[in-house]
């Protein structure tokens, strides 16, 4: 989607032990980003991450729990103890929790844990990256990873998965609105299915192709179709796009 050279700039993705993440934070350092690559499982980020390493590409690990601020609070110090500036974050980590059901079997734990992951992750890492970024006064990017969810309900499940990236949706323009005069963008894309490997081993073959199938364009979303846009975003040739969500 775009040739932008992301050299001199930093960037931290959250969710980079697989998936998504993984793609995104190669994408971005084969652009000549620094990437800060961020998970809760620490050995599948050591794998995403040593990857990289062998190539050559300019990255660094840090275990967190993105749902709590003194595991963002050190990793946010960790990437400026490193190389002194963030420039990008993409906020891809996120949970679907198999017992968010119907609002009538929801139960709080559940509820509480993805909004804490889905919403609440977001906040802190822009709470933390921010004033970093209007210190040094270079403007900056923010990439949030929604969902088609939060504007389209389900019959029988995804309550709290769908309300948590709706409220995610809402930080986007407040974060847009409240950072413009600092030249910090924030910008959201709301994905629907995405065929990762985990999810293909959720839902199995079957479900999997059916879906391929019956996709508007003929075929699913994979994480190597999030990567260029988030590159884009994350780029100088978006400097102008900011408060928007687009819909993949």
């Amino acid at each position: 989607m775009t040739n932008g050279d992301l050299s001199g700039k930093v960037a931290i993705v959250t969710g980079a032990g697989g998936g998504i993440g993984s793609v995104t934070a190669e994408r971005l350092a084969r652009a000549g980003a620094k990437v800060l690559l961020t998970d809760i499982n620490p050995q599948a980020l050591d794998a995403a991450t040593s990857r990289l390493a062998a190539e050559g590409l300019a990255v660094r690990q840090f275990v967190a729990d993105v749902a709590q601020e003194s595991d963002v609070a050190a990793l946010v110090a960790d990437v400026i103890g490193a190389w002194g500036q963030i420039d990008v974050v993409h906020n891809n980590a996120a949970i679907v929790d198999y017992q968010d059901r119907s609002i009538l079997d929801l139960s709080v734990e559940v509820w509480d844990r993805t909004i804490a992951i889905n919403s609440r992750g977001p906040m802190l890492l822009c709470k933390h990256v921010l004033p970093h970024m209007i210190a040094r006064g270079q403007g900056g990017s923010i990439i949030n990873a929604t969902s088609h969810a939060s504007e389209n309900g389900q019959a029988e499940a995804m309550v709290a998965y769908g309300s948590s990236k709706g409220a995610l949706n809402s930080l986007t323009y407040y974060v847009a609105t409240q950072m413009a005069p600092h030249r910090i963008r924030c910008n959201g894309i709301m994905l629907g299915v995405v065929a990762t490997e985990g999810l293909r081993q959720l839902l199995g073959d079957e479900r999997m192709d059916w879906l391929s199938a019956n996709a508007q364009l003929g075929r699913t979303f994979g994480p190597a179709d999030v990567a260029p846009i988030v590159h884009f975003l994350a780029s100088d040739e978006a400097e102008l796009i900011t408060g928007k969500i687009f819909r993949v």
